[in-house]
């Protein structure tokens, strides 16, 4: 991780939060993994962000499964089953870009997960073949 991020163990140590894509966005020199971490940024964690907040947006976004009393249990969990998946998809990407940076070993287990995902979750798909982690991921 310290090669990946470019700070010393010590300070590792001391961080109190792990950066978030915006941030990693500026920590990276490569101008394609700037782009990427933008895009996660913009169509994932910015939402995530806004939500967990209490944003207004976060909460326009939250109303109105909150405020149906007839289907809104319904609607909170598929909400949440919503955002759980967003959240598994940054997670696997961020794993993705940590071993194609360093290859620590899990190549074959972050195949598996893309795979698994790809035929449940569209937007696996979309974040696979956009940053390319066919060849990324070899």
């Amino acid at each position: 991780m310290r090669k990946l991020i470019g700070q010393p163990a010590a300070q590792l140590r001391i961080s109190k939060w792990w950066p978030t894509p915006l941030q990693m966005r500026g920590a990276v020199k490569d101008a394609a993994s700037a782009t990427f971490f933008t895009y996660l940024d913009d169509w994932f964690y910015r939402e995530f962000s806004q939500i967990s907040h209490l944003s207004l947006p976060g909460l326009i976004h939250s109303a109105g499964a909150l405020l149906d009393r007839n289907e809104g249990e319904e609607k909170i969990n598929q909400m949440r089953g919503y955002h759980f998946m967003q959240v598994i998809m940054v997670l696997i990407s961020i794993y993705s870009e940590i071993e194609a940076a360093l290859k620590i070993g899990v190549t074959s287990d972050l195949k598996y997960l893309w795979e698994i995902h790809h035929q449940h979750y569209p937007f696996a798909k979309e974040i696979y073949d956009r940053r390319g982690y066919a060849s990324r991921l070899a």
